[in-house]
């Protein structure tokens, strides 16, 4: 279930321009208290923890874009007490045993399970050991000063400045990779209410995939497009007569690139008519992907 449920997940976050994050590597079910508090300790052979806890990481390892590494002290991979999300053992059994390529990011660094190897030590160690980001809860000056230390440390260290370039191309791929997305995702995603990637797609049709187009179209115009009323053409022309969701919005295009839409040729023979999706799907992948044709001859999908 753990697993189909992440392919689930993780295709709708996708598919959306977010970014799947499988965590907490190797696995929490047999911790023995809380890494909020403490290390826990993890006493199972790495055969055990393959056949519970490693499987579903093993599972998306190699199409999963990040796995976040746990505090945890497992014996499997080092017998001295060095968290996993510091160990070099643990890093590397994911990426060359499982084959993930993305990637790795930490717990929070807060958190009392690594807290007491050292606030700049506990952070170099996850760089020589393979992490590629880490998690600070606050921007406090003590987490500026680990940044500022780090940075100048491997200004005449290379395994650690090698470390940190390769890290950010990772990075660098991963976002870009997120931010080649459709304008309907995008309209989507902006948080205006009742705005759905169903709504979304009627209202950049009208506006032929054209985000100009939607910026400037009026609150007339909008009611006007069936399947779309009154409400929510309201809340789209308010969301965007606020100045500071324009500049947002502005600045996110300056680093979004959006997939070419062909509809020009595509029937309408939907026009009009709305759906509601119930029981097996077994001639498409899901669910999301009828919809989709049934939007793209006009249609909409309701429920």
């Amino acid at each position: 279930d753990v697993i189909r449920a992440e392919k689930i997940v993780s295709q709708t976050y996708s598919e959306n321009g977010i970014i799947p994050c499988a965590k907490h590597f190797p696995g929490h079910g047999d911790a023995n208290t809380d890494s909020h508090l403490t290390l826990p300790e993890i006493n199972l052979t790495l055969q055990e923890m393959e056949k519970t806890h490693i499987k579903p990481f093993k599972a998306c390892a190699k199409n999963i874009e990040m796995v976040m590494v746990a505090h945890l002290h497992c014996t499997c991979f080092e017998k001295d007490v060095i968290p996993t999300s510091l160990s070099k053992k643990t890093i590397s059994y994911l990426r060359e045993k499982l084959g993930f390529e993305g990637v790795t990011i930490s717990d929070d660094m807060i958190m009392k399970g690594v807290a007491k190897f050292g606030n700049v030590e506990a952070c170099e160690m996850g760089i020589r050991a393979g992490l590629n980001m880490f998690i600070y809860r606050n921007s406090t000056p003590q987490t500026i000063n680990i940044i500022e230390t780090i940075a100048k440390k491997a200004e005449t260290d290379d395994e650690l400045r090698q470390n940190i370039e390769k890290s950010y191309e990772k990075m660098v791929q991963s976002a870009t990779k997120a931010a080649h997305t459709t304008i309907i995702r995008f309209l989507s995603s902006l948080g205006i209410p009742n705005v759905g990637l169903s709504n979304a797609g009627l209202i950049c049709r009208y506006c032929a995939y054209d985000f100009d187009r939607v910026l400037a179209v009026s609150e007339e115009e909008l009611t006007q497009i069936d399947g779309v009323g009154a409400v929510i053409a309201k809340a789209v022309t308010d969301y965007f007569a606020v100045e500071a969701n324009r500049q947002v919005v502005q600045h996110l295009l300056q680093y979004i690139s959006f997939e070419k839409i062909a509809d020009d040729n595509v029937s309408k023979c939907m026009e009009g008519i709305t759906f509601v999706i119930t029981g097996s799907v077994e001639q498409f992948k899901n669910r999301k992907e009828l919809k989709e044709l049934i939007e793209s001859h006009g249609g909409k999908v309701t429920g």
